[in-house]
This record gives C-alpha cells, sequence and structure tokens, in this order.
C-alpha cells in the first residue's frame, strides 16, 4: 500500500488540475491523474468513469485536504473501468455519507 502511495503522490505526467475546491458529481471522465489544489466532493450528482474500452486504464484523484460525498451518491465505472485502477488520494481524510457507493483504492492522510 505504501509503494502505490508514493506512486500516486509522484504522478504529475498528463495532470488534469481541476481548480480549488471540486465538485465530481454530474461529470463523466476519462482515465488520467485529476488533482485539486484544495478539496474534492460528490455532492451533486454522481461521478461516471469511462475507460474507452480499455481495462487497464487508470484513474487518480489526487488532493491535499478533503474527498467527501452525500448520500446516495455513487462511481459509476464504465467503459470496461477496473475498481482496481482508480486511486484517490487525500491529505486528510475521506468521508462518505449513507449509501454512497465508491470504487476504487481509498488513501487518506488521517482518517476514513
Amino acid at each position: 500500500a505504501i509503494a502505490a502511495l508514493n506512486d500516486i503522490q509522484g504522478r504529475s505526467e498528463g495532470e488534469k488540475a481541476l481548480g480549488g475546491v471540486v465538485e465530481l458529481g454530474g461529470l463523466t471522465l476519462g482515465p488520467g491523474l485529476y488533482t485539486s489544489t484544495i478539496a474534492m466532493h460528490l455532492i451533486l450528482g454522481d461521478l461516471i468513469l469511462d475507460a474507452g474500452g480499455n481495462s487497464d486504464a487508470v484513474f487518480i484523484f489526487r488532493m491535499p485536504t478533503t474527498l467527501s460525498t452525500a448520500a446516495d451518491r455513487k462511481v459509476i465505472l464504465a467503459g470496461g473501468a477496473n475498481p482496481s485502477n482508480i486511486y484517490w488520494s487525500t491529505g486528510t481524510a475521506a468521508t462518505f455519507a449513507a449509501r454512497c457507493l465508491m470504487q476504487g483504492n481509498i488513501f487518506a492522510g488521517t482518517a476514513i
């Protein structure tokens, strides 16, 4: 797990900087490295991760503070996306509300 976390934190190639506090709900994203300068949330809708037919596609979400969701939100996999190739890395906590369906590997600095 530590090797995977170090790999995630060290990547920068193809980085897609999304800004400060990022709302992921309602988006459809392809493979890549997505970063925020503050936090990421899944509040306003579900997030679709579309691998475009490539089951080896990797999705990385990296933020220095928190990842949080609202109740009943989902990360939906499409196009052969594999949950083993999805990584969420927070500097502090990951907080998931009731009945939330997350997909992937979650690394949190302080708490989940």
